[in-house]
This record gives structure tokens, sequence and C-alpha cells, in this order.
């Protein structure tokens, strides 16, 4: 078994985690800085890939759009499935649309719940995903439609509570 790499853990990323999850805490308005940063390929953390064991590098970029997506495709945990490999997969809204830069410009004077809102009824009028046994899809798309309805009925926008993943944790 390997060793984690160097300058990796709970100490090393403790100014990153803050910085995160104070984003994360924030998402509303922070979310015109979120956007800034959706390019930006400097070091942010390491990671263990789960599917593989491997410890990949990930970016400050790779950071802002899993912050993004955590907080604006509220959806994924009713639709969503393993591959082949058994590495879990969803619906992305915000790719569907072009990309980050062209989900956000057209949408920068959304609201959260209006932005959340719009994803969900995205991933609804999806046809059935060929990778997804029927029955799973039709499980997830019914678990959807309720999700949809309490969503609505609350009226004000998911926290998703997602943390910045680091290492196998």
């Amino acid at each position: 078994m390997l060793d984690s790499p160097r300058n990796s853990g709970d100490v090393a990323y403790k100014d990153v985690k803050a910085a995160y999850d104070q984003l994360a805490d924030n998402f509303e308005v922070s979310l015109p800085s979120i956007m800034q940063g959706v390019d930006d390929n400097r070091f942010s953390h390491w990671r263990e890939v789960p599917s593989n064991g491997v410890f990949a590098a990930y970016s400050v970029g790779h950071a802002c759009r899993s912050l993004i997506a955590a907080h604006i495709e509220v959806y994924q945990g009713q639709i969503a499935f393993l591959d082949d490999t058994g590495v879990p997969r969803s619906l992305y809204f915000i790719e569907s649309t072009g990309g980050y830069k062209v989900w956000y410009q057209s949408r920068k004077d959304k609201p959260l719940f209006e932005l959340q809102l719009e994803a969900i009824d995205w991933a609804l009028r999806q046809p059935h995903d060929k990778r997804i046994e029927p029955k799973v899809w039709n499980d997830g798309r019914a678990e959807l439609s309720k999700f949809r309805a309490n969503f609505v009925k609350i009226g004000k926008p998911l926290n998703p509570n997602h943390e910045l993943q680091f290492e196998g944790k």
C-alpha cells in the first residue's frame, strides 16, 4: 500500500477546507467569486480515487466546479447509478447547457432557488438513460418528482451540506 502524497492530510488542508466551507456556507452571495475560479488550474488538494486507489491532484477549478454542481444539481441523489466500473454517475445539467461559464452567463441574476428548480425540472424531462435499468430509472424519477413537490412547497433553496473530499475520506 502506498502512502499519501507529501504535504497532504488534515493539517495541510486546513486553510483549503476553511475557504471551501466558507464559500459553501455563503454560496448564493459567493457564486460570482466561485465562478471566477472554475478555470483555475492551480493545485488545491489530493484525493484518493475510490474506484482505483490512485491519488489524484485536484485544482482550484475542480473544487469550484464541484461546489457549484453540489449546490445546483441537487437532484443527483435521486437520479444516480453506478457505471460498469463502479463509479457513481448521474445527469449533469450544467454540462448540458454548454459548461459552467455558459450556464452562469445566462443565469447570473437568478436566485439560488430558481437555479435549483430549473436543474430539477431539467432532470425530470430527460429521457430514460439506457445505462440505467428501467426500474431503477423509473423509481428514481418517482423519487425526484416527490423531491420536487417538497422543494416547491418549502420554497427555499437547499443546502446540500457538501464538503470538499480529501484523500480517501
